[in-house]
């Protein structure tokens, strides 16, 4: 059910939004947000190649491919071959670490989060940790 709400949400807003909020139809690669509450987060840290696939910022690993999801207002997509999240900028093939944690199918965060549909390709979350 909750997986239908989301794509409905998605076709609704056919994955548009402004850069600093998520997905861009000014940007050709999108990325994940989140609304962050709080400070600080999990302390695990995933590091790997930025990528864009299916239209998405992805971080790739050697083992898993991740769709992080960023706090709101603190990411960025100049280009399809920039992320800018808190003042650091990474380009599309360049080693990129972000503090966070896994999250899986079923994390409340996911319930609020602007998830875009990456075109077919299959990854799992990254909820970025927000800094304090």
């Amino acid at each position: 059910m909750r997986i239908m709400m989301l794509a409905a949400a998605l076709m609704l807003s056919g994955c548009a939004g402004s850069p600093g909020s998520g997905p861009s139809s000014q940007v050709e690669a999108h990325f994940g947000t989140y609304e962050a509450t709080g400070e600080g987060g999990d302390a695990a840290e995933l590091s790997g190649k930025l990528v864009v696939r299916g239209g998405c910022f992805l971080v790739d690993t050697d083992t898993m491919t991740y769709l992080p999801l960023f706090p709101t207002d603190h990411v960025t997509a100049p280009d399809k071959e920039t992320l800018v999240y808190d003042d650091q900028t990474f380009r599309v093939g360049e080693t990129i670490s972000l503090g966070g944690s896994a999250t899986p199918q079923d994390s409340a965060v996911l319930e609020s989060a602007i998830v875009p549909e990456c075109n077919g390709v299959s990854s799992d979350f990254w909820t970025v940790a927000q800094n304090s």
